[in-house]
């Protein structure tokens, strides 16, 4: 009697376990949105699963090295030890930062073949080059450079090739956005002008080597005693060496001056432009 009802308590156990198999045939798959995959590898074999295929993609939310999404989703009734696919963030500005790379490693490096090209893969070119003493061509750019678009200087080659040497911009009183060609003095160093930038926001004179190193020589102010300001594009360089220039704005007249300045960075007046015939300015430097 007492192996009979023993036969039949097994029996009925293993019924009972079959029954309860047959009603919970998966397991429910957890949540590992923002968790790393290290993180989510180790929940997931919690639920016995497994971690599946890992992709990548930018997300401006969700920080990088975490998971932006998940399939099957949580919450998901799927078998024992299926695997779950994660779509990893590499963070906000990844995508972004691919393409800058990209863009900077072409501007830096390939050749410069026209006109048009050059257009393209210098922003706003000042007009015209400076052929210097080692017959390289030297320019500007008033837009485009490392810092925030104020400007570039870049050297081509005569077989083409490009090199961005300098960005404008580099600080609060740097020159920014030069537009005028450049000149090179008897020192071998390049000499431009700038209508914006420098410490008063007035318009600069730099000064920049061959191999991009620059130094701002003047930074006009203007103000309400008529100094100079906001320097016209271009400059000319005497015979005395000294170089010679105009701005818009300044002078016993409000519209400019005709000022002379030397390698060192010292500024004379020598006259202030008056109006002509039509009520503007007639003096120009060119």
């Amino acid at each position: 009697m007492k192996r009979l009802c023993a036969s039949l308590l097994s029996a009925s156990l293993l019924l009972m376990v079959a029954a309860c198999h047959s009603s919970h045939t998966g397991i429910l798959v957890p949540d590992v949105l923002g968790l790393t995959v290290s993180a989510a590898t180790t929940k997931l074999q919690t639920y016995s699963l497994k971690l599946g295929t890992q992709t990548t993609a930018s997300s401006a939310t969700v920080p990088a090295g975490e998971i932006i999404s998940q399939s099957p989703i949580g919450g998901s009734t799927v078998a024992y030890y299926s695997s779950v696919d994660v779509e990893v963030s590499t963070g906000p500005a990844a995508a972004a930062a691919a393409v800058a790379t990209v863009a900077t490693t072409r501007a830096a490096t390939e050749p410069v073949t026209s006109a048009a090209a050059l257009a393209v893969t210098v922003a706003a070119p000042a007009v015209g080059l400076t052929q210097g003493a080692d017959g390289n061509l030297y320019g500007v750019s008033a837009s485009g450079g490392a810092n925030r678009g104020q400007g570039m200087f870049y050297r081509v080659t005569p077989a083409g090739g490009r090199t961005v040497l300098y960005s404008f911009g580099a600080g609060n009183d740097d020159a920014v956005q030069p537009d005028a060609a450049l000149i090179q003095g008897a020192d071998g160093n390049f000499y431009g002008t700038s209508a914006a930038g420098g410490a008063y926001g007035a318009g600069t004179v730099f000064r920049i080597t061959p191999a991009g190193v620059e130094t701002v020589l003047y930074a006009f102010s203007g103000g309400a005693s008529g100094e100079p300001a906001t320097p016209a594009p271009g400059l000319i360089l005497g015979a005395d060496g000294n170089l010679y220039g105009t701005t818009r704005a300044g002078g016993a007249h409000s519209i400019g001056v005709v000022f002379r300045l030397t390698p060192a960075g010292a500024l004379s007046v020598l006259d202030s432009l008056a109006p002509g015939a039509a009520g503007n300015a007639s003096e120009t430097l060119r």
